[in-house]
């Protein structure tokens, strides 16, 4: 059990390198617990190369430590290998197989993908079309999670009625959950629905005043 709990503050750690850029430094360390079979460590060595750090390995290494990440059934490992590089070193959600793993990396918890699965189904620019019901599914387990953009999206989709019966009053606590997080869209059409009284709501011009400033103190940060 010690030897558990120091892993995972290892690979804490190791995470931390990696997003300030100094991914190399914790390689050896990586390469030791993958090589162990920890899914964890081998979806880090994997991650790497979509990391703003060195990369030591060749890009089909990386792919290799995604996928048997992703064996073990690492929800972030499935969601890097759906935005995997092709033969020309594009990434994109364009075939099946792709928004396959993109749908996989969701359904096993991963925010980013609930997230984008939203908006993928929102709009239909992928090749799995357009349903705005699936949309809304995906938006409320992403913002259900603490997603900001994800609420925001939810709660429109609420208000206006796509994909799901408009229901003014859960989209504004929506809103309201992305706002509190800092989202300017949230902030902006807050402000607008209590100037206006849009979407049926009554007008509040106290709520529409701090909202507006909570836009403009984003706006000077």
């Amino acid at each position: 059990m010690t030897q558990a709990i120091d892993n995972r503050k290892s690979l804490r750690q190791a995470r931390a390198a990696i997003e300030a850029g100094k991914g190399l430094d914790v390689v050896p360390l990586l390469v030791s617990l993958a090589e162990s079979g920890d899914a964890e460590a081998q979806f880090l060595l994997g991650y790497m190369y979509f990391a703003d750090c060195d990369y030591p390995f060749p890009v089909s290494v990386a792919r290799e430590w995604l996928m048997k990440a992703k064996e073990q059934g690492h929800a972030g490992a499935c969601y890097q290998l759906a935005w995997f590089p092709d033969a020309e070193g594009i990434c994109s959600i364009d075939d099946r197989a792709s928004a396959a793993l993109l749908i996989e990396a969701g359904e096993l918890g991963s925010v980013d993908a609930q997230r984008e699965l939203g908006a993928l189904f929102a709009t239909g620019d992928w090749s799995e079309g357009k349903d705005e019901a699936r949309a809304v599914e995906w938006y409320m387990k992403a913002a259900q999670q603490g997603h900001a953009e994800a609420q925001y999206d939810l709660g429109f989709m609420l208000l206006v009625g796509e994909g799901v019966a408009a229901d003014a009053s859960r989209g504004l606590e929506w809103l309201i959950k992305a706002a509190e997080q800092e989202d300017y869209s949230a902030c902006r059409l807050l402000a607008d629905i209590y100037a206006d009284g849009l979407f049926g709501l009554e007008r509040d011009a106290r709520k529409a005043l701090y909202w507006k400033e909570r836009c403009r103190r984003q706006g000077e940060t």
